[in-house]
């Protein structure tokens, strides 16, 4: 018991060392393989800030990111219409997300 516990622990920490630590550190992974958030980050508690990165050969269209509290509930949720094209990238903020309050978050893009 105690050994899953301190797991537990560990990734708890580094769940919230992920969405607090530096901004360079943070690469937060999507609902599709190959698109990820680099420099992931929650500013002044309302907006997520990154650079979008999409390695595959279709484009997306828009990210969605909810915020979840240390029970599993959403607190939060914010979408934005952003179009990256395949294999490029681009810088995106999107505010009125509730962040500053999450453990961990989800995000899907389309």
């Amino acid at each position: 018991m105690k050994k899953t516990a301190i797991i537990f622990i560990g990734l708890l920490s580094s769940l919230l060392a992920s969405i607090n630590g530096n901004a360079a550190d943070v690469t937060a992974k999507t609902n599709i393989d190959g698109v990820v958030i680099k420099k992931f980050t929650c500013t002044l508690g309302q907006w997520y800030e990154g650079n979008i990165v999409n390695r595959t050969d279709q484009a997306i269209s828009n990210v969605n990111i909810k915020s979840y509290d240390s029970d599993g509930d959403p607190i939060g949720s914010c979408t934005i219409a952003k179009k990256v094209n395949p294999a490029s990238g681009d810088r995106f903020s999107v505010g009125g997300c509730n962040c500053g309050d999450s453990i961990f978050y989800k995000i899907n893009v389309k």
